[in-house]
């Protein structure tokens, strides 16, 4: 076999060894006049398939970049959703409201971007309208003359249940009267000796000025305890009269307040037609209408309970907006630096009255960056995901489902033995880790 040839080379000077830039091929003074290159160098296939990730918005397409650190990975991203920004899909406000007929389970409405603070602020409006209003009509003319005639009603049935019972009872020798039981007066029947009133627990001293026989008194306690069943009917027919009283004065209450509410709330219902939102007005009208005593001042707003706890009853009708885009253009892009369970998914957080105890409800539902990105993006390092407890799961979770449940973050002391189970949001939020 021959022997092969010398491969040729090219011999170089030592001045030659080094590549030198001509400044005269560059057509530009300074690197400050060119824009700056995109991109990673020689990764175009992978920038392809970063570009196709982002753009595809249909629900389970995530994004994971791996890479040598410094390589340019969260610029690139950057970049790109920068560009995209602007072609988003329709951004929504989320807003966590009171369960009337569930208080522990508070209730999501989602608006148009924009509308959650502009509902807030005309619901708030509505209610002050009716702390006015509603006094001045419960002290109308109209309202006073009904409510006259209600209360004549009631003390006539009364006084004609009383008066037959007395009369039935002084055939037999007794009288309806009252005797003081502690703090209480209530009704009772009183012997007649001689035509005059003696309670019973004064027989025995009658016995003693000789003015009574025992056996005439022992007669008489034995007749008093026989009248004691039909007194307790009178009773109960004197209660069920007092509570058709109070129904129908709380019935000429809500009429009275009925026409001022169902007024105010129907133009809020046409503003807001949404099916959340109407369904809420609804409830807070019935609520109203039923609760008429806390516009009449009975409840005093910011009252103390036992407890010392702090009431606030028109609280109830406030709106927790926990996502407010009225002000954001463009896809929301939000970097989270820091991925602590609280900082992603939110938490309820627990109110202190002073006298140690604890309590949330719907106010105190707080959002984060997990909703914060809803309908855009949200960049994580997966490493910071790793090294928070339970983070790394909740999120497969929540990407699984695409629902957002906010919760006390389940590794934090709890102070309270109650919580609350909002409603769950759904979630559009593209993760790229």
């Amino acid at each position: 076999m021959a022997a092969p040839k010398p491969l040729k080379h090219k011999e170089l000077k030592p001045e030659e060894l080094r590549w030198k830039c001509d400044p005269n091929i560059l057509k530009f003074k300074s690197t400050e006049d060119i824009d700056p290159i995109e991109g990673i160098l020689g990764q175009e296939r992978a920038l392809k398939a970063i570009r196709m990730g982002v753009d595809l918005r249909s629900p389970g397409y995530n994004i994971y970049i791996a890479g040598l650190s410094g390589s340019g990975k969260a610029t690139t991203v950057k970049q790109m959703l920068e560009k995209i920004s602007s072609d988003c899909p329709r951004l929504y406000d989320y807003a966590y409201v009171n369960n009337f007929r569930d208080p522990d389970q508070p209730l999501l409405i989602k608006f148009h971007k924009g509308q959650a603070r502009e509902f807030k602020q005309d619901l708030n409006a509505a209610i002050e309208v009716l702390k006015q209003r509603i006094p001045i009509a419960l002290e109308s003319e109209l309202y006073l003359s009904r409510k006259k005639n209600i209360v004549d009603e009631y003390n006539q049935k009364e006084q004609e249940l009383m008066n037959s019972f007395d009369a039935e009872l002084r055939k037999k020798g007794f009288s309806l009267g009252q005797i003081r039981v502690g703090e209480q007066i209530r009704p009772d029947i009183i012997p007649l000796i001689d035509g005059q009133p003696v309670p019973v627990f004064q027989l025995e001293e009658l016995i003693k000025q000789k003015k009574l026989t025992k056996e005439d008194a022992q007669q008489i306690v034995l007749d008093y305890n026989g009248q004691q069943p039909k007194l307790q009917i009178i009773f109960k027919k004197g209660l069920k009269i007092s509570q058709e009283f109070q129904e129908k004065l709380q019935q000429l209450e809500k009429e009275s307040a009925e026409v001022i509410v169902l007024g105010i709330f129907e133009g809020l219902k046409e503003k807001y037609n949404s099916n959340s939102a109407l369904e809420h007005l609804n409830l807070v009208e019935e609520n109203i209408l039923d609760n008429i005593q806390i516009f009449k001042g009975i409840k005093p707003e910011g009252e103390m309970t036992q407890e010392g706890m702090l009431i606030d009853y028109f609280r109830e009708y406030d709106l927790n907006i926990i996502l407010d885009n009225s002000e954001t253009n463009e896809c929301p892009v939000i970097v989270e630096t820091n991925p602590t369970y609280i900082n992603l998914f939110g938490t309820i957080e627990k109110v202190n009255d002073g006298k140690g105890n604890w309590y949330s409800d719907f106010t105190n539902i707080k959002s984060g960056s997990m909703l914060r990105a809803n309908g855009g993006y949200l960049v994580l390092n997966v490493m910071h995901l790793f090294e928070e407890p339970g983070v790394w799961k909740s999120l497969k979770r929540i990407l699984t489902y695409n629902k957002l449940e906010i919760q006390e973050s389940p590794y934090h002391f709890s102070m309270s033995s109650t919580s609350l189970k909002p409603q769950p949001i759904d979630i559009d939020t593209k993760v790229i880790l």
